[in-house]
């Protein structure tokens, strides 16, 4: 809008901040302070983006101690942690409906729910196992063609 840089600067940024490790917003600010500003673009950028979130967070850390104190606090904290676990359990089940097609998906999806969410074995292990068995499911999988090919 403003002519800072072209589509495919910005589409190939946002390509670049797809692969790299992190937060894809995070990696996009400092491609787009980067491009328009230099190495103090990208500084600004990212200060900029993460310094909202960092101070509400520890505005609401402040206030924690006197908002527990409010009746009703800890019943609506709890509300609260319900939806977050009905919002990962929609999540799983979108991801259930793919993996239903496509055996080994479903077998890997499965046993990582059975692994972490039912044996509580630490993630972390689960995933450095589970992973390359997917990828290497996903490998073997026959390429499907897009419907407008």
């Amino acid at each position: 809008m403003r002519g800072w840089m072209t589509n495919d600067e910005f589409f190939s940024g946002y390509s670049l901040a797809q692969l790299l490790p992190g937060v894809n917003s995070t990696n996009m600010a400092v491609y787009i302070g980067q491009h328009v500003r230099g190495a103090a673009g990208s500084a600004v950028a990212l200060a900029g983006l993460l310094s909202g979130p960092f101070f509400i967070v520890i505005a609401a850390a402040v206030l924690y101690n006197r908002l527990v104190e409010l009746p009703g606090f800890t019943a609506a904290m709890s509300g609260i942690a319900t939806v977050a676990v009905g919002m990962i359990f929609r999540l799983g089940m979108a991801s259930m409906k793919g993996a239903v097609r496509h055996i080994p998906s479903m077998l890997v999806l499965v046993a990582t729910f059975v692994a972490v969410g039912l044996l509580q074995w630490p993630l972390l292990p689960v995933l450095l196992t589970l992973a390359p068995l997917s990828i290497a499911a996903a490998y073997m999988r026959p390429v499907q063609k897009a419907p407008h090919e």
